[in-house]
């Protein structure tokens, strides 16, 4: 199954013209199928054409919205380009959605993912398998497409979309342990020089302050804005705790506002 957090939105986008084939897209969905967040899910062609004539009855059962494109003169393509791109960006702003999922094996899509990164979003890419690298190192992690369709409900290893720093993963195990020694090991460098640019002497200091040079480090070192959300966490503090380093002032009264909350790396015994 599709291992997504719990009530995490999504927001899938199927570039339909450029898949062409909907079989990977009944698997998607049916790994999707108990996940309770908030999924939007939409899928962009020429719904008159030839091609995607089979599509009508996975539109249906999986409740996608169907976005018409017509062609141009030269070529429908660009048309179902923009309208995806556009739709991409006012949900990016109308909606809090946490990872974004592109279907599509186009590269003219690089752009969009390398701006939705940079807004702190999670961005997953499902492709082909002859995808050009330049839109596969660009998502957080790209799922080969042909494979994806080859799937059945008896397969035992299917892919997870599962966090990684912008690489492309040929298998699900060594991403999965990837993920999780790559950014335990960048939490805990970021977080740390972070608290050393604040302060000098391992004194105490507020979350507010922590979250300004957090900013600025996580756009020098994994080129996007900081989110929470890259970590699996909902709140900085959440983000803090897990590192395991810090410990929080004590004497501070309850109901503290969270920017205005103290701590400090761990003293020693």
């Amino acid at each position: 199954m599709i291992d997504l957090p719990k009530g995490a939105s999504i927001l899938i986008l199927i570039d339909a013209d450029n898949i062409g084939s909907y079989q990977g897209i009944e698997l998607l969905f049916k790994q999707l199928q108990f996940h309770r967040g908030l999924m939007i899910k939409r899928a962009y062609g020429d719904w008159f054409a030839a091609q995607l004539k089979g599509w009508q009855s996975v539109l249906t059962e999986y409740e996608i919205e169907p976005i018409h494109s017509l062609p141009t003169p030269t070529s429908g393509k660009n048309a179902t380009d923009i309208k995806l791109v556009i739709d991409a960006m006012d949900l990016l702003h109308s909606h809090e959605i946490d990872y974004f999922c592109i279907v599509s094996s186009d590269r003219d899509f690089t752009p969009l993912v390398r701006r939705l990164k940079q807004s702190g979003r999670i961005v997953i890419g499902i492709g082909k398998q002859n995808s050009a690298s330049i839109l596969k190192n660009a998502y957080h992690q790209f799922i080969n497409f042909d494979e994806l369709a080859n799937f059945n409900d008896s397969t035992a290893s299917q892919p997870t979309l599962q966090l990684v720093s912008g690489t492309n993963n040929s298998s699900t195990k060594t991403a999965k342990q990837t993920n999780s020694k790559t950014f335990t090991k960048e939490l805990l460098e970021i977080t740390q020089t972070a608290y050393k640019n604040v302060t000098s002497n391992c004194g105490w200091v507020t979350v507010g302050q922590l979250e300004t040079h957090l900013n600025q480090l996580c756009q020098q070192k994994l080129k996007q804005s900081f989110s929470c959300k890259l970590f699996g966490c909902n709140s900085l503090v959440q983000v803090l705790n897990k590192v395991g380093v810090f410990e929080w002032d004590s004497k501070q009264p309850d109901g503290t506002n969270t920017k205005n909350k103290r701590l400090r790396l761990k003293q020693a015994a």
